[in-house]
């Protein structure tokens, strides 16, 4: 009788124990798999250059080795809609005060307020001739007015260049304070996964 009850109860609890195990399997051998594709210089990881391989792969339709001018526009458009899907979800959350997922129109109102009054401070911050318009010299003076500022900030050692490391705090530096914080810190994480 015992041997039985045994047997049974082996019989029944061996498939639920096994069945995470084959999941995990699964899951693992298509992560293994997405490595061997795109890792080339088998270490095991995919690199940033590999991953950019890997990209730049997939947008090249006509698999001619290069990206020519209609594929790099594919390319850029994918890379503005995913984007706008991530800034859409940010606004989302952070002016959905009663969380239910949805922004209710005085929700909607709030957004649209904090986005005007958003661009009408940028526009005074940029706009230097005071005709109303961002033209191109004014957004090249302020393209290099935060790189030098960047500069300034992150050059370290004083010899007017920034190396390896200098760079990737620079980038890795939005608010131009000349620190890398929490939020931009968990920036670059996301980014490199």
């Amino acid at each position: 009788m015992r041997f039985a009850t045994t047997l049974l109860f082996c019989a029944l609890a061996l498939p639920a124990l096994a069945a995470p195990v084959f999941a995990d399997g699964e899951d693992q051998t298509r992560r293994e798999r997405r490595v061997d594709r795109l890792d080339k210089n088998d270490d095991g990881k995919v690199g940033k250059r590999e991953r950019r391989r890997g990209l730049r792969k997939r947008a090249d339709q006509n698999k001619d080795g290069k990206l020519d001018k209609s594929e790099r526009k594919a390319r850029r458009e994918a890379m503005k809609k995913r984007r706008g899907k991530r800034h859409r979800r940010h606004l989302r959350k952070r002016f959905d005060k009663d969380g239910d997922g949805k922004l209710s129109d005085a929700e909607r109102t709030a957004l649209k307020a904090a986005l005007k009054d958003r661009r009408a401070k940028r526009k005074a911050r940029l706009d230097k001739n005071g005709d109303g318009k961002i033209g191109k010299g004014e957004r090249k003076a302020a393209r290099k007015a935060r790189r030098s500022t960047k500069k300034e900030n992150w050059d370290k050692n004083g010899n007017g260049k920034l190396g390896k490391r200098e760079r990737r705090g620079a980038r890795a530096d939005k608010n131009n304070d000349g620190k890398v914080g929490k939020r931009e810190r968990r920036r670059v994480r996301k980014r490199r996964r």
